[in-house]
């Protein structure tokens, strides 16, 4: 009765196997699901849909943005040039801005110094009460004596609306010890005016600076992704597939292209 049981359970076996086994072979002529996998033709992606992936497509690709250069060249000179990759050439940008700088700052701070030194040098040689006057005040007061001088030739010239209240509650008055004090004034005001005019030409090399500091760092951005260009069409891609015939595989296919 065992041995019964045991040829009956073989033979369920056997005859349970065989369909299957019928099933997995293909039939001659036409291609199995594992064939069609098998013979798929795997590329890579386009390299527009990988970097589209990336975190960093400027990185990724090894090319730098133009636009990024020159507007960090324009925020500190010299950055630019940092980010092409060539802080040898942005160095002298770099140090140009930061004398610059000191030079316009010195002769601001220089030029304020000579003034403050002369309205103090007019208070105590001519009696000007210094709060609440004008730079055109200022100026009045170094070409004539005094409040009278200036007032009398307004009226001379017609010029009514230029002149100054005589009344001394008003604050206006003024006159020189001597016409030396005057000229030592004025010649005070005009070195204040030199510097002051001296730090608007530093303004305008700071200005300068920066546009230089930016068309060299674009021309060396696009330098550097012009060197990037033939080493990136150099590189290769392959593509592979199985040569599959009648359910066997006779081989496999690679397939290389690139620009050479």
């Amino acid at each position: 009765m065992t041995r019964l049981l045991a040829c009956a359970g073989l033979l369920f076996c056997l005859f349970t196997a065989v369909p299957l086994a019928a099933q997995d072979a293909p039939a001659p002529g036409v291609p199995s699901f594992r064939q069609d996998f098998l013979a798929l033709d795997v590329a890579p992606p386009p390299a527009d849909l990988a970097q589209s992936f990336s975190a960093d497509p400027i990185s990724a690709s090894g090319k730098k943005s133009s636009f990024l250069a020159v507007a960090a060249s324009i925020i500190l000179p010299g950055m630019g040039e940092w980010y092409a990759g060539r802080l040898d050439r942005g160095q002298y940008p770099m140090i140009a801005e930061g004398v610059l700088w000191l030079g316009f700052a010195g002769l601001n701070m220089y030029s304020g110094w000579i003034q403050d030194d002369a309205r103090l040098f007019a208070g105590q040689r001519a009696g000007v009460q210094l709060a609440g006057k004008s730079d055109e005040y200022f100026g009045s007061i170094g070409n004539y004596n005094s409040l009278a001088d200036y007032n009398a030739q307004k009226l001379v010239e017609r010029n009514l609306g230029a002149l100054y209240p005589e009344d001394p509650a008003a604050g206006y008055g003024w006159k020189w010890n001597s016409v030396a004090d005057r000229e030592s004034y004025k010649a005070q005001r005009i070195d204040a005016d030199e510097m002051a005019n001296a730090a608007g030409f530093v303004a305008l090399g700071l200005a300068a600076n920066r546009i230089w500091s930016a068309v060299q760092a674009a021309f060396l951005v696009r330098k550097h992704n012009a060197a990037l260009a033939p080493q990136q069409g150099s590189l290769p891609s392959m593509r592979s597939r199985l040569l599959t015939h009648l359910g066997k595989t006779d081989g496999i296919v690679f397939t290389f292209t690139g620009a050479f």
